[in-house]
């Protein structure tokens, strides 16, 4: 398909374009065919074996097909395997916050470096709880899906080296911004109406809340949107227009593109 379209932008040949869309039209029908809800995408459709090798080899070529058609069909299937099994690799400093309270911790059967392997499956082997009296940190090396869980951080030094923490905002959560994806063209997020009141963020770059607004319509408002990433452990889009201009919103506030973002 990518050979098609550099074919079409250098040669204008219509045959090539309408090969193209076929492509395109195709790979839209048969998306939930290779999703593989909350777990590794099918590496095809003949042999359906989930392979984390090339999940994130989809996530790359569905965000191209997104840059390439301006379909948010396609920016939509991006987000939604970058949720089912997103990149677990985190930058260096990387730090869990976790509020004051009670919070379970759990050692899982992993490779050595924290990823899945297949004969182990992320098996539970001891659990406890720790409680703070007041929020603290602690650092984190990895954020991924745990088999037939949600996504948990794993602490990398301290006390609690090697242990898991599942990621539950605003409890815990991993500070800053990860796994941004770039919309090309933009799209379009929707506060709902009814005067329903939405907060709003601005972030430093350490992920601390540098400001929050709460914002309300009477009618269903529009916004256009860059971005997409997983900010202080929420899905989250920036606002690049009107008065909300780099300000960022939960997506479980917002519709986008007319639909939710489940």
């Amino acid at each position: 398909m990518f050979g098609l379209w550099d074919y079409y932008a250098a040669t204008g040949s219509e045959l090539a374009l309408a090969l193209y869309d076929g492509g395109a039209t195709t790979m839209a029908r048969y998306f939930p065919l290779l999703r593989n809800v909350r777990w590794h995408s099918y590496y095809c459709q003949t042999h359906r074996i989930p392979t984390p090798s090339y999940h994130q080899h989809h996530i790359n070529l569905f965000r191209q097909l997104h840059w390439q058609t301006g379909s948010p069909l396609f920016a939509h299937h991006t987000d939604v395997l970058t949720d089912d099994f997103p990149s677990p690799h985190l930058r260096d400093g990387s730090t869990a916050a976790f509020a004051a309270g009670t919070h379970t911790l759990y050692r899982l059967d992993t490779k050595a470096d924290g990823g899945w392997d297949k004969s182990k499956e992320d098996a539970q082997l001891e659990v406890k709880k720790v409680t703070f009296a007041r929020a603290t940190q602690a650092p984190a090396d990895m954020r991924r899906r745990i088999q037939d869980r949600g996504i948990y951080y794993r602490i990398s030094a301290g006390a609690y080296t090697g242990w898991w923490v599942g990621e539950t905002w605003p409890t815990s959560f991993l500070r800053g911004q990860y796994l941004t994806t770039t919309y090309l063209p933009q799209r379009t997020l929707t506060f709902p109406g009814g005067n329903r009141e939405v907060n709003v963020y601005r972030f430093t770059e350490d992920g601390t809340d540098a400001s929050i607004r709460t914002v309300s319509f009477a009618t269903p408002s529009n916004a256009p949107t860059d971005r997409r990433a997983i900010v202080n452990g929420r899905p989250m889009y920036q606002i690049t227009a009107g008065a909300l201009t780099g300000f960022w919103v939960a997506a479980t506030s917002i519709t986008i593109d007319g639909s939710t973002t489940t």
